[in-house]
């Protein structure tokens, strides 16, 4: 009777810790990535949060007549100079996405978030040394808005690690990246510092952003096309991807 009992099988604690590791590690890129992007993505979709932190800080006042309108006070230049700084960085994020996916499709999600990186580096250090003397705020919002964008779309390929709960990394990537620049420009508004010291504090995650891209982001476009992983096939004992291609 006890020769034909089935053997029993034991799990070991090493190979369990181990599985427990490779389910945890992509949760904490993806958590990483998300905070980065809330904090240091696009302050275009927050637009209308920023207006009043930029009226406050007299950002374009120098078109006002001082005499009429005091500073803090907007008039109607000021209103229309903000106005076409969003359209132009508006409209730049949206036409650049045909150029981020051309350099992700070639070169890979690491070059594309660098090179976003570099573009909100510009354009945060940009806005936050414009004056009156050196009115950079539109050519720095508008790279802001571009290098926003670059920054969040190879973010998209962390969902090919999550294979059975793809519909929840992207609507999270999203929220993150966009959803939070109100919140961002809210509590700007709240703190009322000056606006140069602010924005050189939200280069904080941009440069933390430049750092962590070698260790979230797969290097090239084969790796995302694969999920960075591939299994034997049982038949003829090649790699075969496991993850859909997306090129």
């Amino acid at each position: 009777r006890m020769e034909n009992s089935p053997p029993s099988v034991e799990v070991l604690p090493q190979e369990t810790s181990k599985n427990s590791s490779r389910l945890n590690l992509p949760y904490l890129k993806l958590w990483v990535y998300v905070i980065l992007n809330a904090f240091g993505g696009s302050l275009v979709m927050g637009y209308q949060g920023l207006i009043p932190v930029l009226i406050s800080q007299d950002v374009y006042h120098e078109r006002c007549d001082p005499d009429i309108y005091p500073s803090g006070v907007e008039c109607p230049d000021q209103r229309g100079a903000l106005n076409n700084m969003f359209t132009l960085a508006f409209s730049l994020l949206n036409v650049a996405q045909l150029g981020n996916a051309i350099v992700m499709n070639f070169w890979g999600p690491r070059v594309l978030a660098l090179a976003g990186t570099i573009l909100s580096l510009l354009g945060f250090t940009l806005f936050a040394f414009g004056s009156a003397s050196f009115p950079s705020w539109t050519a720095g919002f508008v790279l802001m808005g571009a290098g926003s964008g670059a920054t969040l779309i190879p973010g998209f390929t962390l969902m090919l690690q999550f294979p059975e709960e793809k519909g929840m990394v992207v609507p999270v990537l999203l929220m993150a990246a966009f959803d939070c620049a109100s919140g961002v420009a809210f509590a700007m508004r709240l703190i009322n510092a000056p606006i140069r010291i602010m924005f050189l504090v939200l280069l904080v995650p941009v440069v933390a952003t430049m750092f962590l891209i070698p260790w979230v982001l797969p290097p090239q476009r084969e790796e995302v096309a694969t999920g960075g992983h591939s299994q034997p096939d049982e038949e003829s004992g090649v790699d075969v991807a496991d993850g859909p291609a997306l090129v």
